[in-house]
């Protein structure tokens, strides 16, 4: 699995996109999905906005992500998931009713190192089909990361 290692200033530039995400969140009153606290959400926005510049990176792409583009996807087109990497944790990639777009890249994200593992991807469709139910309130289906499609896969369909 590929691995991207983000620089200072893609750091810094992560940390100033996750607080702006934030701030915007609470200034257009939007209630918070996770039912989270500003200081759990702006660590969500950091892992989130780390994992669409590390595939931006792999991938040569545009990051689309950023709020001013948001109509476009994350990176160019494409739709990113991540989770912060924790020991023992089992990590699954979650498609929920209202999402839109069809390719979902997950990766999983070491916020200490700025470390960046590009897991694999599938598509939405995919995911509802083949996944289970996870989160019956938000139609969330998940599918196991040893499932997901090879990025090289992904790379090759680029071409």
């Amino acid at each position: 699995m590929p691995t991207v290692y983000l620089n200072h200033i893609q750091v810094q530039l992560a940390i100033i996109e996750a607080r702006m995400r934030t701030e915007n969140h609470a200034l257009h009153g939007k209630k918070d999905k996770w039912e989270c606290s500003p200081e759990q959400r702006i660590i969500y926005d950091q892992i989130g906005v780390c994992a669409e510049l590390a595939v931006s990176v792999y991938l040569g792409l545009e990051w689309t992500g950023q709020a001013k583009h948001s109509e476009f996807g994350d990176v160019s087109g494409y739709e990113v998931r991540a989770q912060e990497r924790q020991d023992g944790r089992s990590y699954e990639l979650t498609i929920r009713k209202n999402d839109l777009g069809n390719i979902y890249i997950f990766c999983i994200v070491d916020l200490k190192g700025f470390q960046v593992v590009i897991a694999g991807w599938d598509t939405a469709e995919n995911v509802r089909k083949n996944g289970w139910l996870k989160y019956p309130d938000t139609e969330g289906y998940v599918i196991k990361r040893r499932f997901l499609n090879k990025m090289s896969r992904l790379k090759a369909m680029m071409l």
